[in-house]
């Protein structure tokens, strides 16, 4: 049976798993930002690109070039990535729980990891 006090301690230790993989992925991007300006750029483009997509699907335009053209800037950080020896996830947060990433809850349930 679960007390109150389980729960809430146990909610703590899932948020602070998730803010600490955050965190983590946070300082990864601003270090790979200030160390290969090739990254900052694409990392620049991809925002434009988003910022683009979105605005054109709400206007009811053709998004294919500008998926397209995201798809290639998403290539082009993979492979500079991997060319400097480093994971293609490297600024992507790792989570203890892959099923419920640290929030310990999945669709409003929750998840074995809280538990």
């Amino acid at each position: 049976m679960y007390s109150r006090q389980n729960y809430t301690e146990a909610l703590a230790e899932i948020t602070a798993r998730r803010n600490s993989a955050e965190a983590t992925a946070k300082e990864r991007d601003l270090e790979l930002s200030l160390k290969y300006p090739e990254i900052r750029e694409i990392d620049r483009e991809l925002k434009q690109t988003g910022l683009l997509l979105f605005r054109a699907a709400c206007a009811g335009e053709d998004i294919t070039p500008i998926r397209e053209r995201n798809e290639e800037l998403m290539a082009k950080r993979r492979d500079f990535l991997l060319s400097v020896g480093l994971p293609v996830d490297y600024t992507e947060p790792h989570y203890t729980c892959k099923k419920c990433t640290d929030s310990g809850f999945i669709d409003i349930k929750m998840c074995s990891s809280l538990r």
